[in-house]
């Protein structure tokens, strides 16, 4: 059992490395997106002063401060290449989260396979079956006796005894789904809840 949960924890964990690696990767796609809009906005500047920048350059005149055409080009090729190399990070990163999911469900049947032995070698679901068999046998032994007095002989508060059941309180279901969600967690020392005699 602690091998199984083990293993889906660790599968569990990666997968959320794999998560938060993805939203950051996204992020610096936005980010690397936004470099682009600046490297293009920079080129479309460059190529709307390079002729003012040249009259200038020859007649030895200060010149507009800013890139070159040809720097301008360049930071832009840099630019689409980096949000390229960010794109392909998302990519291979929710290819790699993808592949997870089979593992991770695989893992989780190993926990449940893990758990039904234990609930097995521990007698946990005969035990409740048994409690379970013994109390409808002694309802029903009730009902048949309140069947057969009818409300002739049971005047007060009668009730048919097949009439739905009152409000069940619930406590026994949420010891074992308590104890089972303890379980699966690797606490392999929880004790299972034992059915209270009627």
């Amino acid at each position: 059992m602690a091998r199984a949960v083990t293993e889906r924890q660790r599968i569990e964990q990666r997968s959320e490395q794999l998560r938060a690696a993805i939203a950051q990767a996204k992020e610096n796609s936005l980010d690397a997106l936004g470099h682009v809009d600046d490297a293009e906005a920079a080129l479309l500047e460059a190529e709307r002063t390079e002729q003012h920048r040249a009259v200038a350059l020859a007649l030895g005149e200060p010149h507009l401060a800013g890139p070159s055409v040809d720097e301008a080009r360049r930071a832009l090729t840099e630019a689409r290449h980096a949000h390229q190399l960010a794109r392909s990070a998302i990519a291979t990163l929710e290819s790699g989260f993808r592949d997870l999911e089979p593992q991770l469900i695989f893992a989780g049947e190993r926990v449940r396979n893990a758990l039904a032995s234990v609930l097995e070698s521990e007698s946990a679901v005969a035990r409740l079956l048994g409690a379970y068999d013994r109390s409808r046998v002694a309802v029903e032994q009730i009902a048949a006796v309140l069947r057969f007095l009818g409300p002739s002989f049971v005047s007060l508060g009668w009730e048919h005894p097949d009439r739905p059941l009152p409000a069940v309180d619930g406590s026994f279901l949420a010891a074992w789904r308590a104890t089972l969600a303890a379980l699966e967690a690797g606490e392999v020392e929880t004790p299972l809840p034992l059915p209270q005699p009627v």
